[in-house]
């Protein structure tokens, strides 16, 4: 069984945080499964790259959702994607990949950024630390808010590739949709068919 290291759940979501919210969503698609624990400071520290979500697959401590993800595809013979054409997965890997890499920083922007941090500090200090008063929370969740900024590229920097991300995708669907359209009326149109 997979031992499921995470951040905690806050109210309708599995996981505050997108990384955990995207590996658990895919263990529950492909119903592997799973015991969930709640990372603690304790926790935090066996994991192998620094940050979670992590998981424990047969005494094997494995991080980063990406690594795991694909991990778990080749050891439990797993493939979402089976069913898709060469050109329909590399639309895929581009679109997760730019959510990935690029999109996320804009959330977080949005997210840690001073004028948003009064409504979603409270938040994440109430589903951090859900036993601690807000005297001792809030402190403890500005920290946790300076260690993700931390890891952000500069502000502006993080805003424009999102917005430049964005734009690709809207191009990205239509060129999808486009080709869709193309083989559709070419097999229509075939007299051999």
């Amino acid at each position: 069984m997979i031992t499921l290291y995470t951040a905690p759940s806050f109210e309708e979501l599995p996981s505050i945080s997108p990384a955990c919210l995207e590996l658990e969503t895919w263990l529950r698609m492909v119903k592997l499964p799973y015991n969930k624990v709640i990372v603690t400071a304790q926790s935090f520290e066996l994991a192998p790259k620094g940050k979670i979500p992590f998981i424990d697959y047969q005494g094997k401590l494995v991080g980063d959702a990406f690594l795991i993800i694909e991990m778990l595809k080749q050891t439990e013979r797993i493939d979402l994607d089976a069913s898709l054409t060469a050109t329909e997965r590399a639309i895929s890997l581009a679109f997760r990949r730019m959510l990935k890499e690029n999109t996320v920083w804009g959330v977080a922007y949005i997210r840690y950024d001073k004028q948003n941090w009064q409504h979603f500090g409270a938040l994440v200090a109430r589903a951090l630390f859900p036993k601690t008063p807000p005297e001792v929370s809030e402190p403890l969740a500005e920290e946790f808010r300076k260690t993700v900024l931390q890891q952000m590229h500069l502000m502006e920097s993080v805003v424009t590739v999102s917005r430049k991300s964005l734009r690709l995708s809207v191009v990205i669907f239509k060129l999808s949709q486009i080709f869709w359209l193309t083989n559709h009326f070419l097999w229509a149109t075939n007299p051999r068919r």
